[in-house]
């Protein structure tokens, strides 16, 4: 039941990202990697001309991916809105590893903007 909840949270970001990534496609990053720390639970995200596509329960990043890390809760709470991007990377509930971790970072932030 539990990966269940966490397959339709991952879903559930990638229509919050919906087109940002496209946008950070113009700055240089077409793809992510994203682990929820505790299970190990890997998904990679990539942008595609009809949007975000996510494939879940990976076995890991692609070489030279961006890497996002997170726990299952705090994905959660930045869904519901009771938790901003900004404040999760403060906090180090939300981290971003690789090259283009500013641009999958700024990515996130306007994917979550709506649900402030």
């Amino acid at each position: 039941v539990l990966l269940q909840q966490m397959l339709a949270d991952l879903r559930r970001l990638q229509s919050h990202l919906g087109t940002t990534l496209g946008t950070a496609e113009e700055e240089g990053a077409t793809s992510f990697a994203l682990v929820l720390v505790g299970p190990g639970l890997w998904s990679h995200y990539h942008s595609t001309p009809n949007g975000i596509q996510g494939e879940y329960h990976v076995n890991g990043p692609l070489a030279g991916q961006t890497v996002v890390l997170t726990h299952h809760s705090v994905l959660r709470a930045l869904l519901k809105g009771n938790l901003t991007t900004e404040q999760a990377t403060r906090l180090g509930l939300l981290a971003f590893s690789g090259h283009q971790s500013d641009t999958v970072r700024n990515a996130f932030e306007r994917g979550f903007l709506s649900s402030i």
